[in-house]
């Protein structure tokens, strides 16, 4: 089995002040611990798609960012999953609604994964 590759404090820091640039907000950071807690906790899940569903799932309701947490959230277990080998496949729809549905704590983490078992190839 290959090693998996995680996201640093710095990318994400990184890939959050480029999307907020892009699409507009607050710059800033919240809570640099949320971050470390995140990615800390990510890698005690059992496999890929739940290390992906809890990276995804915790920036959204953690909210460690000023601002774009769920474009964040989403690029960056796209990109954890492309790194690792996994192409994740979702229309910018699709993905609001799942963003929606974390917001309204109406689905969980093991929900997340059972939908991105069902969008990546």
């Amino acid at each position: 089995m290959a090693k998996i590759i995680y996201p640093t404090k710095k990318e994400l820091i990184e890939l959050n002040k480029r999307i907020v640039k892009k699409s507009g907000g607050m710059l800033g950071i919240i809570s640099s611990q949320r971050i470390e807690e995140i990615l800390d906790e990510m890698k005690e899940e059992s496999d890929l798609l739940l290390q992906a569903s809890f990276l995804m799932h915790e920036i959204i309701t953690r909210q460690p960012f000023a601002d774009g947490n769920r474009r964040t959230a989403y690029e960056a277990t796209k990109a954890f999953l492309n790194i690792n080998g996994i192409d994740l496949i979702a229309s910018d729809d699709e993905i609001e609604i799942i963003v929606d549905k974390i917001l309204a704590d109406m689905m969980n983490r093991d929900e997340l994964k059972e939908w991105l078992k069902r969008h990546v190839r």
